[in-house]
C-alpha cells in the first residue's frame, strides 16, 4: 500500500504547492510527519505527485524528494517509491532534475498520460516512448482514465496500446 502527497487540488480546487522554507526544513518535517503514519498503517511506498512548484526551483524540489526518499528507504519505512510527472514544462522540469540525481532509488514513474487531451493509440504509444526516454532506465507505468477525461481510456485502445 501507497501514500501519495501532492496532488493538483484540494478543498475548493485550491492549488497544492510545494514550497519548502528550506531543504533542511522540509526533509526534516516530512520525515517527523511521515515516519509514525507509514508504521502505524503498515504502508510500503510513497508516491510523489507534485505539481505546483511556489519558488521550488528544482534542484530544491530534487533533493527534497530525493533525499527523502534515500532516508525513509535506508531506514526500512518504505519499501519503493514512485513519481507521478505529466507533460508541462514546470512539472518536466522539476521531475527530470530529481530523475537525474536520484532515479536510481525512484522505482516508478506513474506518468500521468490522462493528462494529455484525448488521444489515439499511436500517440499513445508516442508518448509512452518520449517518457521512457525521458525517465531513461526507469519502471514507466502505463496510465488511463476510466471515466471521461483525457488520455486513451479502456474503451478507446489502451490495451491495445500496451501490446
Amino acid at each position: 500500500m501507497a501514500v501519495s502527497l501532492g496532488g493538483d487540488t484540494v478543498g475548493d480546487n485550491k492549488h497544492i504547492y510545494f514550497k519548502p522554507k528550506s531543504i533542511n526544513s522540509w526533509l526534516d518535517n516530512a520525515i517527523s510527519s511521515l515516519s509514525s503514519m507509514l508504521e502505524e498503517y503498515n504502508i510500503d511506498g510513497i508516491d510523489f505527485d507534485y505539481e505546483h512548484f511556489l519558488g521550488a526551483d528544482t534542484n530544491s524540489f530534487a533533493e527534497c524528494i530525493g533525499q527523502l526518499i534515500t532516508k525513509l528507504k535506508k531506514s526500512g519505512k518504505i519499501q519503493f517509491s514512485s513519481i507521478a510527472p505529466y507533460e508541462g514544462s514546470a512539472v518536466q522540469s522539476h521531475y527530470k532534475t530529481l530523475w537525474k540525481k536520484y532515479g536510481h532509488v525512484i522505482d516508478y514513474v506513474n506518468f500521468q498520460f490522462y493528462a494529455y487531451d484525448k488521444i489515439d493509440v499511436p500517440q499513445y504509444v508516442k508518448y509512452f516512448n518520449e517518457q521512457s526516454s525521458n525517465y531513461e532506465g526507469g519502471q514507466i507505468l502505463a496510465s488511463f482514465v476510466n471515466r471521461g477525461g483525457g488520455g486513451l481510456g479502456s474503451k478507446d485502445g489502451f490495451f491495445e496500446a500496451c501490446k
